[in-house]
């Protein structure tokens, strides 16, 4: 008769780390970690000029960055879900090798989602973005 206590046990600590992990990030204690680099791609531009991507590695822009999307890492959950139109996909890439992609409208309104609800975006984010573009493409 086979004994199948050792894989049953094997399997409920599998089970319990899973489920803590996504426990702990369900409650934001991820939110301390720091992308290693932010990608942004334009997919609709409000100036007649060609579509653009610009990849983010510096520290201090990848923070200012991310204060335009409070609370970003936990992906956060709200009633309001609009029908608006992209204006800017951002990529935070954690050095874990996670990436979260915020989608950000300057159109109807300023507004950013992780794909659960509609935000506000804090600060001025789209004058941000121009600069750094303006830096690719030059004047």
């Amino acid at each position: 008769m086979r004994c199948y206590a050792p894989a049953m046990v094997a399997f409920l600590v599998i089970l319990v780390v899973v489920s803590s992990y996504f426990a702990l990030r369900s409650i934001g204690l991820n939110s301390n970690r720091t992308p290693s680099s932010v990608m942004i791609v334009e997919v609709e531009t409000a100036i007649d000029r060609a579509l653009s991507a610009r990849y983010v590695v510096d520290p201090k822009k990848v923070a200012a960055l991310e204060g335009f999307f409070p609370n970003y890492k936990n992906r956060p959950k709200s009633n309001m879900a609009a029908g608006w139109t992209a204006s800017y996909l951002v990529y935070f890439s954690f050095p874990d090798g996670e990436t979260i992609r915020v989608v950000a409208s300057f159109r109807e309104a300023a507004l950013w989602s992780t794909g659960k609800g509609d935000f506000p975006v804090q600060g001025n984010f789209f004058d941000f973005v121009e600069d750094e573009l303006k830096a690719v493409q030059g004047p």
